[in-house]
């Protein structure tokens, strides 16, 4: 485990972290590494869901979330407890009421997601399961599953209640897990392409939601405040090229590809797409005319991009499937491994050979009638916003 903090904050978590260290115990019962290593993941068929109507695919997801969520139930040990939400199983060995805030919590950010970014596509979010285990156990702090999110795929969530907050959202595992599973579901082909600013950016924002009443807050947590607030005294020291700024012109935050863009403090990049996403979200980049249609034109251009790439991958296959019936010599299992092989080579080949070119002209789409004087103001109104929201 590695904990990683600017210089000047060392000394003041030097402590907390030795602290954290000697913490770990074996755990006598509670989480096992069997735990670690599975998730709720429908076994594989030979369905082939293109050939599905919307209807079948329905009944289809259903069928294998219920049978995910039967299995988690019936593996539950002693004394947990569980309920279904629209788009949860929890699961749970903690007070009822937190569980639930748990499931408030996870509901509210799908609802949240639809409304901003439903537009993105017409994919079926399927259920996810969420552990939430008491703090007395023992267990440090939130411990997340990994899984392979995929279609079909019912992932699990292992949380546990932290004994302080500290400067994180208390439900940030829930968060950003929920953040990739709904994208993978609703446009896996836009989620995989997302230029890394908004990847990012979205991420950063999320994962630090809470529920404030009724109301989904998204508050800036102090890691990006001190962030800011350092990158602004770089920015003033800075003497140097714009590409090599501790804040970079959003001109080149949106156009550069990722090494560029995060060559340098890494951080204050982060910190940078995290506040300028913020900007266009809730700040007053929602509220102008111009910047208000940022995000919805951006990601329809970027939509219509990824699916020429994929209609020409497809076809690409198509054919070589086509010339492949000509092997006579493989067995029909071979012959479908070294398509399905030759076909995810070729994806991520022309991916890599189109992912300047996607940003781009995304870029291009979007801002192609900008001139120097729009890009002069964008800059001003978000770093006016920036000041105001990390003082």
């Amino acid at each position: 485990i590695v904990i990683s903090c600017t210089e000047q904050h060392f000394k003041q978590y030097r402590s907390e972290a030795n602290k954290l260290f000697s913490s770990f115990r074996v755990l006598d019962g509670g989480l096992t590494v069997k735990d670690l290593q599975t998730t709720a993941v429908v076994e594989k068929d030979d369905v082939d869901e293109d050939e599905l109507t919307a209807e079948e695919l329905l009944a289809r997801r259903e069928q294998q979330k219920r049978k995910a969520y039967d299995e988690a139930i019936a593996a539950l040990e002693p004394g947990w407890r569980s309920f279904e939400t629209d788009h949860f199983l929890i699961a749970y060995d903690c007070k009822p009421s937190y569980a639930r805030q748990a499931a408030k919590h996870g509901e509210a950010l799908i609802e949240w997601l639809e409304e901003e970014f439903g537009a993105i596509g017409s994919g079926h979010v399927q259920g996810m399961i969420v552990n939430v285990h008491d703090e007395a156990r023992g267990l440090p702090g939130r411990i997340v599953i990994d899984t392979d999110f995929g279609k079909g795929r019912v992932p699990t969530i292992h949380f546990t209640r932290p004994e302080s907050r500290g400067m994180v959202s208390e439900f940030r595992s829930i968060s950003t897990n929920v953040l990739r599973h709904w994208f993978s579901e609703k446009n896996d082909q836009l989620w995989e392409r997302m230029p890394t600013w908004l990847a990012v950016g979205l991420a950063e924002y999320v994962e630090d939601a809470e529920m404030k009443g009724s109301r989904l807050r998204f508050d800036i947590d102090e890691w990006e405040k001190d962030s800011m607030v350092d990158a602004r005294n770089a920015q003033k020291r800075h003497e140097g090229p714009d590409a090599n700024a501790p804040l970079k012109p959003l001109k080149m935050i949106l156009s550069m590809p990722p090494d560029q863009v995060f060559a340098g403090r890494s951080d204050f990049t982060r910190s940078q797409c995290s506040s300028f996403v913020r900007y266009l979200l809730e700040g007053p980049g929602r509220k102008n005319t111009k910047t208000s249609v940022i995000l919805p034109h951006y990601l329809g251009h970027l939509l219509e991009l990824v699916d020429e790439v994929e209609k020409r991958i497809a076809a690409e296959k198509k054919a070589e499937k086509a010339r492949e019936k000509a092997m006579a010599s493989m067995s029909d299992e071979e012959k479908l491994k070294a398509e399905d092989e030759a076909y995810r080579k070729k994806r991520e080949q022309t991916y890599q050979q189109v992912a300047k070119e996607l940003l781009e002209k995304a870029f291009q789409r979007t801002f192609g009638d900008w001139d120097d004087s729009d890009w002069s103001a964008l800059d001003a109104s978000w770093m006016k916003y920036a000041e105001g929201r990390t003082r």
